[in-house]
Formats: C-alpha cells, sequence, structure tokens
C-alpha cells in the first residue's frame, strides 16, 4: 500500500522522500515495515533477480537504531517469506500500479 500510494500522481514531488513510520515501541513493527518497504522497492527497481541482504540491513539498523529492530522470529520469518516469494506476491501489486 506504501508504495502505491508513492506513485500516486497527488505525490509525485515527494516520491523519493523518506516516510516515517513507527508504532508503539518504534523498533519491531516499525523495523519490519522499513526492512518489508525495502524488499518491494529492490524488487522493483530489480525484478528479474537480486535479492536484499536483509540480515546486513537489520544489522546495520540496529547499530544506528536499536537492538530490537525487526524484534522476533516472527517478523524476521515474514520478511524471509516476503523476499523467497517476492515474484509471486509482489507482481500483482507493481501492475496495479503502472
Amino acid at each position: 500500500m506504501a508504495e502505491t500510494l508513492r506513485k500516486h500522481p497527488a505525490v509525485p514531488e515527494r516520491a523519493n522522500h523518506p516516510m516515517v513510520v513507527n508504532c508503539n515501541a518504534g523498533v519491531g513493527r516499525t523495523g519490519t515495515f522499513i526492512v518489508a518497504s525495502d524488499i518491494i522497492r529492490h524488487h522493483g527497481q530489480n525484478p528479474q533477480g537480486g535479492t536484499l541482504d536483509i540480515d546486513s540491513k537489520i544489522f546495520a539498523a540496529r547499530q544506528r537504531r536499536s537492538v530490537k529492530f525487526v524484534q522476533n522470529c516472527g517478523q524476521y520469518q515474514n520478511l524471509l517469506t516476503l523476499q523467497d516469494n517476492r515474484n509471486i506476491l509482489l507482481q500483482a501489486m507493481f501492475e496495479a500500479a503502472v
């Protein structure tokens, strides 16, 4: 949904600006959303291949932000599932956004 909104004609001048997201503590769910967004963007730029290094992304964010960035196994597993199945899961979204 965030990527679809980013491509909306009403916000073209802001399409590449950072998005602000936050959950109650601002770490687990927020971190999961940020990494998922990065996976989606990476796939949009490289639809035929190449995967985002999720572990490096999380490690770097934990160094800068919080050791709880992507807080639990379920959140991490959801990111791995999105990464592994991105072609199937994201194809319809990218087709609708064009």
